[in-house]
């Protein structure tokens, strides 16, 4: 009995979902077809279309839109690409234009009426739609007195509608915002090729070409471009807007011989535009008259990114010329005549320089890291600020200097390059440059010949001696000699650490001076290196004689395996020059120096006024 019971309920339920199924979808079909009975046009008739003619009668216009893809294109009253974004809302509401109301023409007719009495004999607009040669036309009538809807006359003309008045302003739209204001609509990942076709002063043709590594100009010549710059530009032309259209006058606007022809090729379309006359020579304003390709209709266009494009083959051209890979350099050789360094990589990334001296012998030091590093960079950032010619003849070479270079640098990395360095042009403050592999002549800033000096000492590691790290400095003298006096004789406590204590009698100023002079003592760096050699007497040329005034000694001693040694270090130094200059030597190791500024200041604080002064017993005797 329970299991008929619970049948019969199952069965009731099934019923009951059904009949309301069955309700739903009757009334959800009732209301499709009341809305669709609604619409002016039938579905399809309005987004299937192939043309949309919008005859504004009040203002005597005719806007005539082709469909082309899914595109709009402008036929009349102008020819040009349409605001897709306004098209489609004018699409859009034709699409679900709903009537509130009808009646039969027929039946205003009996009543006594007219289409006149409606504005509908001579409407003020007309829409029509063509699909596949069919044309389904619509006419737009007066205002109704109460609601301020509108009366059309539906495709057939048998009966008037009444409709909201919301088409009548989608229709009423301006032309300049049916208008697109693109120029160019190729995105930028389909740009394949720009080619710009320059007519004035002369007829240049550049073509520029997009590949696997960037953008390489093609012609007139061939050669790398600058793909960060070429990008730029192409966005700026991409997002370039149409100031207005005017009226065509081709011969005054400069578009029947324009200046520029700039076509812009995409994978599958090309776009081309003609700029004619420049309309205001104010820089921050400039404009030209502008057309495409094709199309009569004329435009005002900013100047600005055709400005770059008038010497494109300057302004887009790489202007980094040296290339390599700079992980994989292991040398490089600078030379002039028959004299040549060479700065080597070891292994370890240490740096060596080299230089062939008298009888073939060669000299090998370690290289200031830090000044070659410096050297790298500065090709490395290297860049073209003027092409000279891309073309050059033999006397050009001699014209410039690269015949007979200042300068021949052989970059040796993955690959050999040969960078010649030539004369100065004095006028624009730079210096000709070429690569020995490519026939082109640039300028470059002056500044690199200046950093590769043909002096192995100038790339020689800047510490002169450096101590190990357990030596302790056991005395410090220096004496004047033109006076025969000593400035300080210092002695110091090797068991000690604490320096203050040792210099407990002087001054702050004058200790912390002698501190410098024992870390200088430690570590001793030059500021550069003039000559091989040291002299008792120093000579800076033949005509100025700086004879040595102080004497520096220094008693280091040092851990060693039998106990402790003793090292004697000397060097000799001039008086001042000037604030930043001060001349050095050491005997110990045959050279003669610069100091550097730590090292000038601390000498002249201990130097210039000393508060005890120790006879030199010796000199004195």
């Amino acid at each position: 009995m329970r299991f008929k019971l619970t049948i019969i309920l199952l069965l009731l339920n099934i019923t009951l979902i059904s009949f309301i199924y069955y309700i739903d979808k009757s009334a959800n079909t009732e209301k499709f077809f009341t809305e669709e009975g609604n619409l002016v046009f039938q579905p399809g008739i309005v987004e299937n279309c192939d043309s949309l003619i919008i005859e504004n009668k009040q203002e005597q216009l005719t806007w005539k839109l082709v469909r082309n893809n899914n595109d709009w294109q402008i036929e009349k009253p102008v020819e040009w690409p349409a605001n897709i974004f306004a098209v489609r809302r004018i699409i859009n509401q034709l699409t679900f234009l709903e009537k509130v109301t009808e009646f039969d023409v027929d039946d205003i007719k009996k009543s006594g009426q007219s289409l006149s009495d409606y504005g509908l004999s001579e409407p003020n607009a007309v829409i029509s739609l063509i699909n596949n040669n069919i044309k389904t036309t619509i006419k737009i009538g007066e205002t109704t007195e109460i609601g301020r809807r509108l009366y059309v006359l539906s495709p057939d003309e048998s009966r008037i509608l009444v409709i909201n008045r919301d088409i009548l302003d989608s229709i009423s739209i301006g032309l300049e915002e049916l208008k697109s204001q693109k120029i160019f609509d190729i995105p930028l990942f389909e740009i394949q090729s720009l080619n710009i076709q320059l007519y004035k002063p002369d007829s240049v043709t550049v073509q520029l070409s997009k590949n696997e590594n960037g953008w390489s100009f093609e012609s007139p010549i061939q050669t790398e471009a600058d793909t960060s710059s070429v990008i730029a530009t192409i966005n700026s032309l991409t997002s370039l807007n149409v100031d207005s259209f005017i009226k065509a006058d081709y011969d005054l606007q400069g578009l029947t011989n324009p200046s520029m022809r700039l076509t812009i090729q995409g994978d599958n379309r090309k776009l081309t535009v003609k700029l004619g006359n420049l309309i205001s020579e104010n820089k921050r304003q400039k404009k030209y008259y502008g057309m495409l390709e094709n199309n009569p209709t004329v435009f005002i266009l900013s100047a600005q990114p055709f400005e770059v494009l008038k010497e494109a083959q300057v302004n887009l051209r790489d202007k980094t010329f040296i290339k390599c890979n700079w992980d994989e350099l292991t040398s490089i050789d600078i030379e002039v005549s028959d004299k040549m360094i060479t700065l080597q990589k070891l292994e370890t990334g240490i740096w060596n320089v080299l230089e062939k001296i008298d009888k073939g012998e060669l000299i090998v030091w370690e290289a200031d890291s830090n000044l070659v590093q410096g050297i790298i960079n500065a090709f490395t950032k290297l860049e073209v600020l003027k092409f000279i010619t891309d073309a050059p003849a033999e006397n050009d070479l001699e014209k410039y200097g690269i015949k007979s270079p200042h300068r021949k640098i052989t970059i040796h990395a993955d690959k050999d390059l040969e960078v010649l360095i030539g004369d100065m042009d004095f006028k624009n403050k730079l210096r000709y440059v070429k690569l020995n592999s490519e026939p082109y002549i640039y300028q470059i800033k002056p500044f690199l010949l200046h950093m590769l000096k043909l002096n192995a000492l100038h790339y020689r590691q800047r510490t002169l001696n450096e101590q190990p790290t357990s030596a302790k400095v056991q005395k410090l003298t220096i004496k004047e000699l033109n006076k025969g006096i000593t400035i300080l004789a210092q002695d110091f406590d090797v068991e000690s650490d604490n320096l203050i204590s040792t210099l407990s009698d002087l001054d702050d100023k004058k200790r912390n001076a002698v501190v410098e002079l024992l870390n200088s003592i430690k570590t001793f760096e030059v500021k550069e290196y003039l000559r091989y050699q040291f002299d008792e007497e120093f000579k800076l040329d033949k005509k100025t004689n700086l004879p040595w005034k102080y004497r520096f000694d220094a008693v280091i001693l040092l851990p060693s395996g039998n106990g402790k040694e003793i090292v004697n270090k000397t060097y000799f130094f001039t008086d001042r020059v000037g604030g930043t200059t001060q001349y050095g030597g050491s005997p110990d190791d045959d050279l003669t120096f610069t100091l550097t500024q730590k090292l000038i200041d601390a000498l002249f604080t201990v130097t210039f006024t000393p508060e005890s002064i120790i006879p030199d017993k010796k000199n004195k005797e």
